[in-house]
């Protein structure tokens, strides 16, 4: 049962982190590419897949490392969590202080 919880925890991580990581790259790229560079504003379903396919040029697949193989699963997945909802919502805040000086 607890196998099956981080399974669906991990998934349910997946499918928010990257709505989150679309909505953060859509708002971003309407304050600075599409004026600077005069295209369309990026919807958040679009936003999603240029921000997965981002992740996975950008991302490489590395093994675990040793120190986290031995944190328990539910450890990991709130490390998860922190790297997948703060680093987006830290991006947005930095990108709203730069776009005062535009």
């Amino acid at each position: 049962m607890k196998t099956l919880a981080t399974i669906v925890g991990a998934v349910v991580l997946i499918v928010l982190s990257s709505i989150w990581y679309g909505y953060v790259l859509s708002i971003v790229w309407g304050w600075f590419i599409t004026p600077t560079f005069s295209t369309p504003h990026l919807r958040i379903p679009a936003a999603i897949g240029v921000a997965a396919a981002i992740r996975f040029i950008t991302s490489p697949y590395s093994e675990s490392k040793d120190e986290d193989e031995h944190k328990p699963a539910s450890e990991r997945i709130l490390s998860g969590i922190i790297k997948a909802f703060v680093v987006p919502a830290f991006t947005l805040f930095f990108c709203w202080i730069v776009k005062h000086w535009m």
